[in-house]
């Protein structure tokens, strides 16, 4: 489908569809991007990516806004500032998108939370890089491994234990694991054949990994089985050429700094910050045109009806809203 490209004053024009610049601009700006850069790297089902892309007059690429699927009604917006004049755009953007949750870098992020009418508190974690040039591969433990599809459930049943992975029901973390497991990669830990702790990327761009989410069984923690898994990620990323980064959370259990030097050097400081703004859900309709939305599904469902059955009477519109 061709781009749509309208002008928005200012001497401004919004872009709907992929820009062909986007997805090398964002990969050029890892690790500060590296939200933006692995939603647009990821295959996903049409309709599930939302792409806005602020020009100016001459088609230079001002910012973007990347809205992502990850559940069944449940969407992130990724914002990407390259200047100053894109931010009210894309604030207006994401305050109109299906998103509760705005991700990314304080430059990307703080300059839309004024424009956000929805906005309902932020969230900031250290934010953490490491590119890891030069090391050694490391020592890794044999109890760990990575993922495949088999390990599915076992992973699941872990991170049913896991408060952090704000997924609404069993089916939308299996679908998020098993794309994760498809298109970027999870490293588990097994203790007698059982497999007890995982860890999961949320983003694989072009020359870094995002660790957002790692968890071991209540049952087993304390054990030291934490630390295996961000070595054989760390591996796995020599392996790759590309380098890690994550946000901690100190509220977590697994309080393991995934940063740490692979080769033993010991934890390294916060490069930035991690910020997720919170919004409050999106009131798309009004009373009246609520009722009158409602009513047409009732006419649809009783024309539905008669065409299977006795003709039924077209109920009259006396729909209130709750």
């Amino acid at each position: 489908m061709a781009a749509v490209r309208v002008p928005i004053g200012a001497g401004t024009w919004l872009r709907l569809g992929r820009h062909p610049e986007l997805e090398q601009v964002a990969a050029d700006f890892e690790p500060w991007t590296i939200a933006v850069s692995g939603a647009l790297r990821e295959r996903r089902r049409p309709g599930s990516t939302l792409v806005a892309c602020i020009e100016d007059r001459s088609g230079a690429l001002l910012g973007a806004l990347v809205v992502e699927r990850v559940a069944a009604n449940r969407w992130n917006a990724l914002p990407m500032v390259l200047d100053a004049r894109s931010a009210p755009v894309l604030a207006w953007l994401a305050d109109r998108s299906p998103a509760r949750r705005v991700f990314g870098m304080p430059d990307h992020v703080d300059p839309l939370l004024a424009g956000l009418s929805r906005l309902n508190g932020t969230t900031r974690l250290p934010f953490f890089a490491n590119r890891l040039a030069g090391v050694d591969r490391p020592q890794v433990d044999p109890r760990t491994r990575v993922a495949g599809p088999g390990d599915v459930p076992a992973i699941l049943d872990v991170l049913q234990t896991y408060p952090y992975l704000s997924l609404p029901s069993r089916r939308a973390k299996r679908r998020f694991v098993e794309r994760t497991i498809a298109e970027r990669f999870a490293v588990v830990v097994e203790v007698d054949g059982r497999v007890v702790g995982a860890v999961l990327l949320d983003a694989l761009g072009r020359d870094h990994a995002y660790l957002a989410d790692m968890a071991v069984h209540p049952d087993f923690r304390g054990q030291g089985l934490a630390w295996p898994m961000i070595v054989r990620l760390g591996d796995l990323a020599l392996e790759l050429d590309i380098g890690l980064c994550a946000s901690k959370d100190d509220t977590n259990p697994m309080n393991v700094s995934p940063h740490v030097a692979i080769h033993g050097a010991g934890p390294g400081e916060p490069v930035d910050e991690w910020v997720a703004a919170q919004l409050r859900p999106r009131r798309v309709l009004g009373p009246a045109k609520w009722r009158d939305h409602q009513v047409r599904r009732a006419h649809r469902l009783v024309d539905a009806l008669e065409q299977r059955g006795p003709r039924l009477r077209r109920p009259a519109p006396t729909l209130r809203r709750p």
